[in-house]
């Protein structure tokens, strides 16, 4: 858009006219001075897009306002009265019409109250605004004199926007405050009713509150052409009556965008006032506390709806956190436009004639005014259609082709009882029918859909209905499962008659038929039967529940199956496998069982000469009667967990057309204990007070074997000497050292075996290191000796102090103070340890410096 802030001569303007009128050349144009020319500003109405192009083109460019595209066809420019006249005749341009004034309005007075008063049907206020959404999702563009963006209340959802008066994209600061206090009732968060709603500016009037329709409309027209989401127009403010501006909102309306209007505050009829009388506008009423109409609302039969508008607390530009108390009905619109973001949120597609339905069907009528105004009065928690049905499920039938759809109630009914629910399906039926759809009693839970095409996938879904009208949809897939063949039979099994030489197949029905009742049952075995026949198969009744396979041959095995028949089809086989048994009978004996029965022993099983030869011999060495795990060899080795039992074997010999014949022993005498293996142990290590002694047992077996300890000093046993290892005390010193090594194993007898005596027990070493001096070597200074750490602790350590080597009388403590008589001598210290069974060690320290006085 262009705009012009400058007066072109009046030369130019006839100059530009007479082009247009009679294709003149511009220097026939009567000349005159810029002082005589008189501009006024107009909007020009044309038949179209590119007529209203044409029509401006012989303006000067900074005299054109505005150009209109989706708001209205023309344009709005500062024209003399010749222009005007000359575009008139015009016939692309169907009405110059001029400018209208247009300014918000609001006075400032008693504390705020309008959300307390909109979500109850009672007049009197409770303190609370209770509401259930915010228009979380929702834009309002808010048409006014800017909104101070930065304001606490807005916590930043305000954003974009465009600046009419100065034509940029700043209207996010207010000089005049109406703005901000606008959009602080409709998406404050304190003041706002609907308190996410995302907020554009769109600034239409200066900071003196006033403006022109022809920037109403441009600002109508950069909302419809820039918009996106669901959107709302929240005009508070207006003039007289005006049509290109009821043009402007009605292709607003037209679009998608509810347009909120304030009524105006004449004292008149709003429908002598635009755009209060535009007919797709939600034209607003201001009420005072009382619920009485505002002394100075606009009313009359153009008002959809009254709200508070008196003494309203908002936000104010003065600084982020401010405040103002407004009145007019300026501050009763928006609180309209913040219940129309709410319903927009849970609706986001509705229409404009939906929503107006939905504030004016659900106010409360209240309003009593003589004026032939609406008697509703904004109620902001107004009765919707009802959310989505709950626990909305489907499920399949594959034998009849259907599915059912089952839900619960919706959380709420919307204010309105639950009338019905509307069901319905997706896709085509068996029979050819598309989609299809039906109304149930409210007392409904299920909807059943009949011939549906096994295989496919459809999507079910269930809507509520009250007063208003359907609800959302809650809806779930569902795929009909394609009919199958059976599955398999159940609980098969085959029973073998050797001596009929036959076996009988049986069977229980499958768990599933596929969706298709069975009709029969096919039996069937595989190889060769005595007769040389193959493999057989037949049909069986649906009610049978065995089969007889007969004639069939010994010591051969044969897989007997059953498959379930429908009119599908036949279904997977279940099965089983028989072997006949031979009838002829071998020759056996009873066998024998050679060896000791001793743990650790190997016995021996002598089956004995049975036949007719050859036969195959299979073994099971058998305690006190019961088998043994794994002992099937023709050897058995008793272990310890047969130790008492008597053993027995049971041969069993088999041969190709002959009945298997088994044989069990006689048992042997009682398992007695096993005899160890075991080796002389032997000592290693220094016989040596403190040095370990280690005892080497040797290879006994059968491994493992378990191993105890007894140390003996000169042959007596040494009290708690029973590790593996053992370290000589010097009670053992001079004398020989043995141990002797018992070795045990379950179910054999204990071994007892000692070792060799060592050499006598020497002395042990003590560990001596060289002590050390500390302190100076002066006449009276003290001097302390420190031993070092002498081992094995505890040793016991005593001293002598020497002078350049001689003892020292009486010096014998670990500290020494040099006297005069040793001025001039080095001192040492000799220190020496004792320990019992350890020889004695003395050490000496290296001497000090000279002692000095």
């Amino acid at each position: 858009m262009t705009r012009r802030r400058t007066l072109l001569s009046w030369s130019a303007i006839v100059t530009t006219l007479a082009l247009i009128a009679v294709g003149a050349p511009a220097a026939s144009a009567t000349q005159t001075t810029a002082e005589s020319v008189s501009l006024s500003r107009y909007i020009v109405r044309t038949t179209g897009f590119a007529a209203a192009g044409s029509a401006a083109a012989a303006l000067p460019l900074d005299r054109i306002l505005h150009r209109y595209s989706r708001a209205l066809n023309g344009f709005a420019a500062e024209l003399t009265g010749a222009e005007v006249a000359v575009l008139r005749r015009l016939p692309s341009v169907v009405d110059v019409t001029a400018d209208g004034e247009t300014r918000a309005s609001a006075e400032q007075s008693d504390p705020a109250w309008g959300l307390d008063r909109i979500d109850q049907r009672a007049t009197t206020g409770d303190g609370v605004y209770r509401y259930s959404t915010t228009g979380a999702g929702v834009t309002a563009y808010v048409l006014d004199s800017g909104v101070q963006a930065s304001h606490d209340e807005f916590g930043g959802r305000v954003s974009g926007g465009y600046d009419v008066i100065d034509d940029d994209a700043d209207a996010l600061s207010d000089c005049n405050g109406h703005g901000t206090h606008v959009a602080g009732t409709i998406g404050g968060a304190t003041y706002g009713v609907a308190k996410d709603v995302a907020i554009v500016p769109v600034r239409i009037w200066d900071c003196s509150g006033r403006g022109w329709m022809s920037d109403m409309i441009a600002g109508i027209d950069w909302v419809v052409s820039t918009r996106t989401g669901p959107s709302l127009i929240n005009i508070s403010g207006g003039g007289g009556a005006y049509a290109p501006a009821d043009e402007a909102v009605e292709r607003a309306v037209s679009s998608g965008i509810p347009v909120i209007v304030s009524a105006g505050n004449s004292t008149a009829d709003a429908c002598t006032a635009s755009p209060a009388r535009a007919p797709g506008a939600l034209t607003v009423g201001a009420t005072d506390p009382d619920d009485s109409p505002a002394y100075y609302s606009n009313h009359g039969p153009c008002l959809d709806v009254w709200a508070p508008g008196s003494s309203v607390l908002s936000a104010a530009p003065w600084s982020d956190s401010a405040t103002a108390v407004l009145s007019g009905t300026s501050m009763a619109a928006p609180h309209v436009a913040g219940v129309v973001g709410r319903l927009l949120q849970t609706e986001p597609s509705a229409t404009p004639a939906r929503l107006a339905a939905l504030v004016t069907s659900t106010a409360t009528s209240t309003i009593q005014d003589t004026h032939g105004s609406t008697t509703r009065l904004l109620y902001a928690e107004g009765t919707t259609t009802p959310p989505i049905p709950t626990a909305v499920r489907a499920t399949a039938g594959a034998a009849d082709r259907t599915a059912t759809l089952t839900w619960a109630p919706p959380t709420s009914d919307g204010g309105s009882a639950i009338t019905g629910y509307r069901v319905s399906r997706t896709g085509t039926d068996a029979t050819g029918n598309g989609p299809w759809s039906t109304v149930v009693p409210a007392t409904a839970r299920s909807q059943r859909f009949t011939d549906l095409v096994a295989g496919s996938s459809y999507e079910l879904s269930v809507r509520a209905i009250n007063a208003l009208g359907a609800g959302a949809i809650g809806s779930t897939a569902v795929t009909v499962p394609r009919v199958t063949v059976p599955g398999a039979p159940t609980g098969v099994s085959a029973s073998p008659d050797d001596t009929a030489r036959s076996a009988v197949l049986s069977w229980s029905p499958p768990l599933a038929d596929g969706g298709s009742p069975v009709t029969g049952y096919r039996v069937a075995r595989d190889g060769t039967d005595a007769s040389g026949a193959g493999a057989w198969s037949t049909v069986l009744p649906a009610t049978a529940r065995s089969q007889t396979f007969t004639n069939l041959r010994t010591e051969t095995g044969y897989t007997l199956t059953v498959q379930a028949v429908t009119a599908i089809g036949t279904g997977s086989a279940a099965g089983s496998t028989v072997r006949l048994a031979p009838t002829a009978r071998l020759t056996s004996v009873t066998p024998t069982i050679t060896g000791t029965a001793r743990v650790g022993s190997t016995l021996t099983a002598t089956p004995g000469a049975w036949g007719p030869a050859p036969v195959t011999y299979a073994y099971q060495w058998r305690a006190d009667g019961s088998p043994l795990s794994g002992a099937t060899a023709a050897t058995y080795r008793p272990s310890s967990a047969t130790l008492g039992t008597v053993i027995t074997v049971t041969v069993t010999g088999t041969k190709t057309g002959y009945a298997a014949a088994s044989r069990t022993s006689a048992a042997t005498a009682a398992v007695a204990s096993g005899t160890l293996t075991t080796a002389t142990p032997t000592v290693a290590g220094t016989a040596r007070v403190g040095s370990a002694l280690t005892a080497v047992p040797g290879a006994w077996g059968p491994a493992p074997v378990s191993f105890t300890y007894q140390w003996k000093a000169g042959g007596t046993a040494l009290s708690g000497a029973t590790g593996s290892t053992y370290t000589p005390s010097s009670a053992t010193v001079g004398k020989t050292i043995s141990v002797t090594v018992t070795g045990a194993k379950p179910g054999f007898t204990t071994a007892v075996r000692s070792s060799s005596a060592t050499a006598a027990v020497v002395a042990g070493t003590l560990v001596a290191p060289t002590p050390t001096v500390s302190g100076t070597a002066k006449v009276g200074s003290l001097l302390t000796a420190n031993p070092g750490a002498w081992g094995p602790a505890p040793v016991t350590v005593s001293y002598q102090w020497r002078t350049n080597g001689t003892a020292i009388s009486g010096a014998v403590s670990s500290t020494y103070r040099p006297t005069s008589a040793t001025a001039g001598t080095r001192i040492t210290v000799t220190v020496t340890g004792r320990k019992t069974g350890y020889a004695t060690a003395a050490r000496t320290s290296a001497a000090t410096v000279a002692v000095i006085r």
